[in-house]
């Protein structure tokens, strides 16, 4: 999940503030601010803020653990607690926190987020053109 400094947290909550020209995704038109604030650009700017906790929290983890055995409990329990979000959905989504949130979980489930990726070298996306250039320096 962590690579490089590279969270997909971060990188996707950053993706879906900003997809689309739709009336719910991308940028908001005027009556509809309220409502993108709220269900895009508030729980994207959450996930952002969480995934730059793991990133701070794996750095200190490895600065400050002295053996192997303690770097692997610490990243176990770290990661418990950074995958909690996705534990708490897959239960909403097969009906413990009842059925109203079952079903929103389903109508989430539904929802499709295309990602407008800019292809410029034989077809590849620029993103991985420049992490692995990055690589080789």
């Amino acid at each position: 999940k962590i690579i490089g400094g590279i969270s997909t947290d971060r990188y996707h909550s950053l993706r879906d503030i900003d997809v689309g020209d739709g009336e719910l995704f991308g940028r908001p038109t005027n009556q509809r601010t309220a409502t993108w604030l709220v269900h895009i650009f508030l729980p994207s700017l959450l996930k952002f803020v969480q995934g730059t906790f793991v990133l701070i929290i794996t750095f200190f983890i490895v600065i400050q653990t002295d053996n192997t055995l303690d770097l692997f409990k610490d990243f176990a329990a770290m990661q418990v607690v950074s995958e909690l979000d996705n534990v708490a959905f897959y239960l909403a989504n097969h009906g413990y926190f009842g059925s109203a949130l079952k079903r929103d979980s389903d109508i989430s489930k539904e929802i499709k987020i295309l990602d407008k990726v800019p292809k410029i070298f034989f077809g590849m996306p620029l993103r991985p053109i420049v992490l692995f250039s990055l690589l080789l320096l």
